[in-house]
């Protein structure tokens, strides 16, 4: 069914759901289409008909990956369903989409209850001042406990957390929910279909239901200064108080309902529907972003209405058959076909034709959208996810979430020869969808770099650069050594002859080389007495010495910190000449570098790792064993931030690695701080290490 008409904003709610991995987010968002009748039948992940996971990588992995969008009816109100992917590595995308709606409905497995990622994203919703609703699923599955997921809700994130629903029966026994607004049961033929019936609480069930909903009449109550004396003189609230202190309370973030599910037999759906629609705020109720002027920073402040001019941010960029494809929330004004407009962030003058309706990878034609809704429009000029857009001559910025630093990068390259267009093509189509991913290209090693939030990101990245064209290889990132010398050596000859029929070439050098001290670079000093070497060669000589310093003598990486002194030579009348004594310079720098003691300096990274209490003694461990050396710490709350000095070598691959040590809890970054000496051990393995790169580059 389409959705290509408009609706007024009070009409509209704007719902992102989050969650932990694998707790059924895009199963439930399915399960809202089916109920919506928005489709004709159930989309599963496992069976590749999802309307929100059409990405081939999705499909074939059986998760998501990306965020996707569509909209459905329920009781004359559009629900505009954003569905999330579970994975931290995406968390970027995750963040914008929060950022785009107006309620976030979390979802929490009845068999895991609050994990880590329950953690992250509410953690999300909360920065960004989102009311929330949190939607129990998997009831049905063995182990599945209610009582228990509620506890630890509560226990993790206050007591602002009351249950709207409570299940019918559990695991195999799961057969519907209890409505405590209503005190009615819904039943369900758990087929799928979602059909059902409504009907009196049964009397087993009577007790838990009125004891969960004091539990929700106390929360609503303690949200709100006048129920709270009503509450306490009358013991109760009306069943008027509690409807509409219950839509404040959620409105404001002061409560936050929980609603029972299971989203594969299509049971409980279709009440979470019914309370969005009831209790969720629409963009008229819901808190708008931070806006300024672009000029001066003096505060605006947006109105959610049609009247306004057009104030939107594209949340999301993806690339269809059609092109790409911006999907856009309108936070103030309308969406009018065929409109100019300015992209304020990258201060340019665009134009949008058709407004497009999004449905997972379809589009509809619309005539148009109200404030609040959300539209796409394509093939935009510039318009990547966080671009704030708005009428032309009504400009403002808007605090959009900040897009975290990547923390994990491979070396890409293509794999034929000649392909470079073709992977810049493909990597401004990632990049675009995802702000996230970063590219860059390392002035040392050449090597053009992708970055990320971790491997899975990396990955799924290069397969959709292979859709778009791009057949790329991954390589692990090499590490900016520098060459450098420990002695000085004095009198080292550098010679170049040859004799083959006619002129010669001819040209000596003896030359010192030393060591100067960190970050002093190279420095060349003429020390020639009596015309042994004619001043017209000596810049010569030092241009063969130069020549040798960015590729280095041990192990192929740049020299640094060294002194070369001229100090004698010879010439010929006939034979020498400039190219002569660039050579017989260069011979004699690299034999005079090799006699110095050489060894590799490496970059030092300082690293600042965030983990809770319980996981600080094995990460600290762990740095010891990468030869870090810990600096110091802070203390955040129950979560320590541990200071230390870490090789890069060692830590380009520090992510997983710490998502393992802290069960997913913690967080780093790391910035460049100073090169020192590598271990004499490790010497000869990094020079071993890059004659093999180089002979495989070859």
């Amino acid at each position: 069914m389409a959705l290509s008409r408009r609706y007024e904003t009070p009409q509209l709610r704007n719902i992102t759901i989050v969650g932990h991995g694998g707790t059924g987010k895009t199963s439930l968002a399915e399960a809202m289409l089916f109920c919506g009748k928005a489709t004709t039948r159930l989309g599963s992940v496992d069976a590749g008909t999802s309307t929100f996971d059409f990405e081939p990588e999705e499909v074939r992995r059986k998760t998501s990956y990306a965020s996707a969008v569509a909209g459905m009816e329920w009781k004359k109100v559009k629900v505009n369903i954003i569905d999330t992917p579970g994975d931290a590595v995406f968390s970027s995308d995750t963040r914008l989409c929060v950022f785009a709606g107006d309620t976030t409905l979390v979802t929490v497995s009845a068999v895991d209850h609050v994990q880590v990622g329950t953690e992250r994203v509410w953690g999300i919703a909360a920065d960004l001042g989102k009311p929330r609703f949190v939607v129990v699923t998997k009831l049905d599955k063995e182990r599945a406990d209610f009582d228990k997921t509620l506890a630890a809700l509560r226990e993790s994130f206050g007591q602002a957390v009351a249950p709207l629903t409570i299940p019918l029966g559990q695991e195999a026994g799961f057969k519907g929910v209890i409505d405590l607004v209503t005190l009615k049961a819904f039943t369900y033929a758990m087929d799928g279909s979602g059909e059902g019936r409504v009907g009196e609480v049964p009397a087993d069930f009577q007790a838990a239901a009125r004891a969960a909903r004091d539990l929700l009449v106390e929360a609503v109550a303690s949200a709100d200064d006048v129920l709270i004396d009503h509450y306490l003189e009358q013991g109760t609230l009306t069943d008027e108080e509690l409807t509409s202190g219950l839509r404040s309370a959620v409105a404001r973030g002061a409560l936050i309902p929980v609603l029972c599910v299971s989203c594969t037999r299509n049971a409980g759906v279709d009440t979470v529907l019914d309370h969005i629609a009831a209790y969720a705020p629409s963009p008229v109720e819901a808190p708008l972003p931070k806006a300024t002027a672009p000029n001066g920073g003096q505060a605006v402040t947006l109105k959610p209405s049609n009247d306004a001019p057009f104030v939107g941010v594209v949340f999301k960029a993806i690339h269809l058959d059609m092109g790409k494809v911006s999907l856009i929330r309108v936070l103030q004004g309308k969406a009018e076909p065929d409109t100019n407009f300015v992209n304020v962030t990258r201060e340019s003058h665009e134009r949008w034709g058709q407004v497009l309706m999004p449905f997972g990878k379809r589009l509809d034609i619309s005539t148009g959208a109200n404030c609040g809704d959300i539209i796409a429009v394509a093939k935009l000029k510039e318009g990547v996810s966080g671009d704030v857009l708005a009428a032309e001559r009504h400009e403002v910025r808007i605090e959009i979430p900040a897009v975290p630093g990547p923390i994990i990068a491979y070396a890409i390259r293509p794999k034929k020869k000649g392909d470079e267009d073709k992977l810049s093509t493909a990597l401004l189509k990632v990049i675009e969808a995802d702000p996230s991913l970063r590219q860059t290209r390392d002035a040392e090693t050449k090597d053009h770099l992708l970055s990320g939030m971790g491997q899975t990101h990396i990955e799924v990245a290069v397969e959709r650069m292979r859709r778009y064209g791009a057949e790329v290889e991954l390589h692990p990132p090499r590490v900016g050594y520098r060459e450098c010398i420990r002695r000085k050596v004095t009198h080292i000859e550098g010679k170049h002859k040859k004799q083959s029929g006619g002129r010669g070439q001819f040209g000596v050098v003896y030359l010192d080389v030393e060591p100067l001290e960190r970050g002093a670079g190279f420095e060349f000093e003429d020390a020639i007495f009596g015309g042994s070497v004619p001043n017209q060669f000596i810049p010569a000589v030092e241009k063969g010495v130069r020549e040798v310093l960015p590729k280095g003598v041990l192990g192929g990486y740049p020299i640094v910190d060294v002194k070369v002194r001229l100090t004698d030579g010879k010439f010929h009348p006939v034979d020498s000449d400039g190219r002569s004594f660039e050579i017989a310079g260069r011979k004699g720098f690299k034999e005079g570098f090799l006699a110095c003691g050489p060894t590799f300096l490496e970059p030092i990274m300082a690293l600042e790792v965030e983990v809770p209490d319980e996981c600080m003694g094995d990460v600290m461990g762990d740095i010891n064993s990468r030869r870090g050396r810990v600096q110091g710490m802070d203390t955040h709350g129950t979560r320590q931030v541990i200071k230390a000095l870490v090789p890069q070598a060692e830590i380009l691959f520090y992510a997983p690695d710490l998502h393992s040590m802290s069960q997913g809890r913690g967080t780093f970054t790391s910035t460049f701080s100073h090169y020192e000496e590598v271990p004499g051990n490790l010497v000869d393995k990094i020079a071993a290490d890059h004659k093999a790169q180089e002979e495989e580059d070859e």
